[in-house]
């Protein structure tokens, strides 16, 4: 597997924007991230991530799953995969990677 920097750089633009702030009414923690490869998808990285606490007073837990393409761009999965069931056959076959050295790895 191999993936680009522009992916790498616009998933750690993507978590600076969605990090938890000091705003009173949005107190958000990040509960779940990682990395995630799907062989039905080869050139891209999967984020998976859930936010979770309360944002303009309500309560959240949001669990999203994001593709990032080589170019760095991005989409929610829900978006380019629109059958549930499919999305959950996808979202279970996907296998977690890791950073090694500055290279992703699959996760055995």
């Amino acid at each position: 597997m191999r993936f680009e920097e522009k992916q790498i750089l616009a998933i750690a633009e993507f978590m600076q924007s969605i990090k938890p702030n000091s705003d009173s009414l949005e107190r958000t923690r990040l509960e779940e991230c990682s990395l995630m490869y799907n062989s039905d998808m080869p050139d891209s990285v999967i984020l998976k991530y859930r936010l979770m606490g309360y944002r303009d007073g309500n309560e959240i837990d949001e669990l999203r799953f994001l593709c990032f393409d080589k170019e760095g761009n991005h989409k929610d999965i829900r978006s380019i995969i629109t059958d549930p069931n499919a999305r959950w056959s996808f979202y279970h076959h996907c296998k977690e990677l890791y950073m090694d050295g500055g290279v992703l790895k699959q996760k055995k």
